[in-house]
């Protein structure tokens, strides 16, 4: 397949690619798992809606797909800055900033 930003894929190649479990433009696409666990997650109604806001934005099929790719996209990122690269996000008129990741072990309930 020819290199996509993966929001301008149909849904059928998104899902496609979702459920091969390879790299795709610098992501490990998370690969459909046969024995699925349902979890059950208490959010606050403001992420609630930001994940829905993003659903709608990306076409995914569902809040579910938007946070497994989520969690691929933070592992790909968290492991890198782990290993001690910077995550630089480059904006169209060439500046650059970088990207840090709070650590896990932070509790932001305080």
């Amino acid at each position: 397949m020819e290199p996509h930003s993966f929001s301008t894929l149909n849904r059928s190649q998104r899902r496609r690619l979702a459920g091969s479990g390879f790299l795709y433009k610098g992501v490990v696409m998370p690969k459909k798992i046969p024995n699925k666990v349902r979890i059950n997650l208490e959010l606050p109604k403001a992420v609630k809606d930001r994940v829905e806001r993003l659903r709608k934005a990306s076409e995914a099929e569902s809040m579910s797909e938007v946070i497994r790719f989520s969690i691929a996209v933070y592992e790909l990122l968290w492991s890198a800055q782990k290993d001690g690269s910077d995550i630089v996000i480059r904006n169209p008129d060439g500046t650059e900033s970088e990207l840090h990741l709070l650590p896990m072990s932070v509790d932001h309930r305080k």
